[in-house]
């Protein structure tokens, strides 16, 4: 067997994780079959959502993106009225977004409408939360 051949059969970890990261950004970002389920616009609305507020600094770690990029995304999204931006009192540089009511409306919206077109494979999807908490782990 080549060297290439024995390399795609591998199932390693790594490869695995390669792998899910190659489709997850499929699915996300608008490539392929099924693309742009969950664009960044979503992304942040979950984040900030999960953290109930969150600084600049914390999205563009998470979601390793340019600030000039952040800025540009949410300042769309406080002109649809999805998220709001305040300042620390004591601290007028430092910012925090927060969901409003209408942005984690759209959120649920749109997490059921993922929840509708891939939940009927319940064995698929107990295998992914299984992975999801194994690699939050890693963290």
């Amino acid at each position: 067997m080549r060297e290439k051949e024995k390399f795609l059969e591998d199932n390693s970890f790594a490869k695995s994780i390669v792998e899910l990261k190659l489709a997850s950004d499929r699915l996300v970002e608008g490539r392929g079959v099924g693309a742009g389920l969950f664009t960044v616009k979503y992304q942040l609305l979950y984040l900030i959502a999960s953290f109930g507020e969150a600084t600049p600094a914390e999205l563009i770690y998470e979601l390793n993106m340019a600030k000039s990029n952040l800025a540009l995304i949410a300042k769309k999204m406080i002109a649809e009225g999805l998220i709001i931006q305040t300042k620390e009192p004591g601290n007028k540089k430092q910012i925090y977004y927060r969901v409003t009511d209408k942005g984690l409306a759209e959120l649920k919206t749109k997490m059921k409408a993922i929840d509708n077109v891939y939940s009927a494979d319940k064995p698929m999807l107990r295998h992914l939360v299984e992975v999801a908490e194994t690699l939050r782990k890693l963290k």
